[in-house]
């Protein structure tokens, strides 16, 4: 029977949803997608693995891989590999957050905004014009992200250690990571891993600025006005007179940030409706799956 298939590809976990003719849905995990983190060999023998699954369930007419990262080289040469070893002859690979708009909205003209450990804003207009801010890295850019303020929180926390800065709760909160007694231990802990490390310490200043924590609350309020003026931007960019922008990101499900970018946006009075996702990035994938198909 024939299906099409959606593929997320993440940091830790990658999600495959397959759709048949007659309804019936699978969705199934496997390891995580990144090439940095894995490594090439790594992704080919994920690859192998799902396509070796795919062939199991029938014939797949379409496949949309939407994954950070796309812009290496060596995921495109992989994939191509290995879906040709597979049979499969269409497929599309885009970006992560290509799959999380049209997950978010369909294919209704608006933009997602995506706040995670990194951050991006992507639209698309009704002549299917695309504009994307951000996603830059977090060496470069990711403002408004985990990385972001879990970043301004450390360096907030070595200002008042060095009595260079104010004090702040954050120097007990961030006792759940490491001593801020300690300066062997906050730098073991910030160089020892990889961003998700600084990105965890993102809960613990948005819990901090929620309570007043006068230092906390310069660092949201610091990022807030960075994720809107990424939305504004790609408003502005893609001549929206008013649009919905879908919030997406694991820090737009904490109630405060999200109130927090939501007021932002009013206060500028943009013509920018923040709403739900519709659906999710992997059903975004088996959309655009769907239209590879039916080309």
């Amino acid at each position: 029977m024939n299906f099409v298939c959606g593929i997320d590809g993440g940091g830790t976990s990658t999600k495959v949803l397959l759709r048949w003719e007659n309804g019936r849905r699978l969705e199934k995990r496997f390891g995580p997608f990144n090439i940095n983190s894995i490594g090439a060999q790594g992704l080919e023998a994920l690859l192998r693995e799902i396509m070796d699954f795919l062939n199991t369930q029938g014939t797949c007419c379409g496949l949309c891989v939407g994954a950070a990262g796309t812009s290496n080289a060596n995921v495109a040469q992989i994939l191509k590999a290995e879906t040709e070893r597979a049979g499969i002859g269409r497929y599309l690979l885009v970006g992560d957050q290509d799959i999380a708009l049209r997950g978010a909205l369909g294919k209704t003209p608006g933009m997602a905004l995506i706040a995670g450990t990194g951050s991006i804003c992507l639209g698309i207009n009704a002549a299917g014009e695309k504009k994307r801010v951000g996603g830059w890295g977090h060496l470069v850019g990711d403002e408004g992200s985990g990385y972001a303020l879990g970043s301004a929180a450390v360096r907030a926390i070595t200002h008042a250690l060095d009595g260079t800065g104010p004090q702040t709760v954050l120097c007990k909160a961030a006792e759940k990571w490491f001593s801020p007694n300690s300066r062997d231990c906050l730098v073991r802990y910030v160089y020892g891993g990889d961003k998700s490390r600084l990105a965890a310490l993102a809960p613990a200043v948005l819990d901090a600025a929620s309570h007043g924590d006068a230092v906390s609350q310069k660092i949201v309020e610091d990022n807030i006005q960075a994720l809107c003026r990424m939305a504004q931007t790609v408003f502005e960019a893609l001549g929206f007179e008013q649009a919905k922008l879908a919030l997406l990101g694991g820090l737009l499900e904490d109630p405060f940030y999200r109130v927090q970018l939501q007021a932002c946006l009013e206060e500028q009075e943009s013509h920018i409706t923040c709403v739900l996702p519709y659906a999710s990035a992997v059903e975004g994938a088996a959309d655009m799956a769907q239209d590879l198909n039916e080309a």
